[in-house]
């Protein structure tokens, strides 16, 4: 009987291994990744409230705010307001609009985006602490705001650029581990701040995490589309909570 010969079979759900260049990219990715997190707690912004922000002049725990936009003395109208002030190693930022009606009779001019309306920002706060530093500067809000935070204008670049960047390592890169790339591109699109650091660290090798002990077992595209939807809930239930 001829000599028979064994023919290597591959496993549909067994991937390539990640070249020097795919692990390089990701790599990158997760060092701006890291940066970005780090410049959000250090030069970012955490999203608040009016409520908050009077009772923290109110109680003295703050002597001086910001003030970017608004309406000038003596001017009528509608104008959005950034307020910006400091509590220990924090900055804390929320948007209001002031509103003076060009008649007294037109006391419901429309408002914008369901922002707090207020008919002077800087009188209303002085009245809680009439000692109260305000500064009037040209700051026209943040970048981007990634759960809660607001990023100043330059990092809110680098956010969508990580992402994007992302996108391109999901679709460039050998098959990733421990879900298929639909499953890894839904929970990118629909829950970036969650998905984006999840797939960085698990799609690929990252010491010292080990690798899957069953690669077979990966989520499926329905499976992340699924907890994508979970996800984004629970993300705004928290971002809600937290602001």
């Amino acid at each position: 009987m001829p000599p028979t010969t064994a023919v290597a079979t591959t496993a549909p759900w067994q991937v390539e291994p990640w070249g020097r260049f795919s692990r390089a990219c990701r790599w990158a990715l997760i060092a701006c990744w890291v940066a970005l997190t780090f410049i959000a707690l250090l030069a970012g912004e955490r999203g608040s409230s009016l409520s908050d922000l009077e009772d923290a002049v109110a109680s003295g725990d703050i002597q001086e705010v910001q003030l970017a936009g608004g309406l000038a003395d003596g001017e009528r109208g509608s104008a959005s307001v950034q307020v910006r002030w400091d509590r220990g190693l924090m900055t804390y930022m929320t948007a209001l609009v002031e509103e003076r009606p060009l008649r007294s009779a037109r006391s419901g001019v429309q408002r914008d985006g369901g922002e707090p309306v207020v008919t002077d920002v800087e009188a209303r706060l002085r009245a809680l602490q009439p000692e109260l530093r305000v500064t009037r500067t040209t700051w026209s809000g943040p970048g981007a705001s990634v759960l809660g935070w607001g990023l100043p204008g330059w990092a809110g670049l680098l956010y969508p650029g990580v992402l994007l960047g992302t996108l391109f390592s999901l679709t460039g890169s050998p098959q990733p581990w421990r879900g298929t790339r639909w499953a890894w591109f839904w929970l990118l699109v629909l829950v970036p701040p969650v998905g984006v650091p999840a797939y960085l660290l698990l799609a690929g090798p990252t010491p010292p995490l080990p690798a899957p002990r069953r690669p077979e077992r990966r989520l499926r595209g329905s499976d992340g589309f699924l907890l994508g939807i979970a996800g984004g809930i629970g993300l705004a239930i928290l971002v809600a909570w937290l602001t």
